[in-house]
């Protein structure tokens, strides 16, 4: 099943597959794409639709804040900003749809020279549920890792 996702500023494909925890080749030949192509915001490509048993979807309300909503969710609003390709001061619109955790999950988002160890310690999980929980680990800055706590 799939969806469309509206590309917002700032948007690569790397950063929407991140998002949407697939590899950006997939996405790339999803939408016909070949490594040169740019994306402008407001563009709209396809993506997939999995039903997740970690994240849900929110609908921004006029006056909303990442913060507002990170304590909604008993999450932090860098979770929040990190999880969704902003940046903490970005500035958020009424109707703009972002991932928020389910209660319960954890998220770790990667950086740069992490490996399988340093993910086991850093999320205190056992390497089989890492690998269970997670359809496939890059090892790449910015993958969302998720767990249940």
């Amino acid at each position: 099943m799939y969806e469309i996702y509206t590309v917002m500023p700032n948007d690569t494909l790397e950063i929407i597959a991140t998002k949407y925890n697939v590899d950006p080749a997939f996405l790339y030949k999803l939408n016909n794409f070949n490594p040169s192509t740019i994306l402008t915001s407001g563009t709209n490509i396809i993506v997939p639709n999995y039903k997740n048993q970690y994240f849900d979807y929110y609908t921004i309300q006029k006056g909303d804040s990442l913060y507002s909503i990170a304590n909604q969710y008993q999450t932090s609003a860098t979770t929040l900003a990190e999880l969704n390709g902003l940046n903490i001061n970005d500035y958020i619109y009424p109707n703009q749809t972002i991932m928020v955790p389910k209660k319960e999950v954890g998220i770790y988002i990667t950086k740069e020279n992490d490996t399988i160890n340093s993910l086991t310690n850093k999320t205190n999980q056992p390497l089989n549920v890492l690998l269970n929980n997670n359809p496939a680990i890059y090892l790449l800055p910015d993958q969302i890792i998720a767990y249940k706590q």
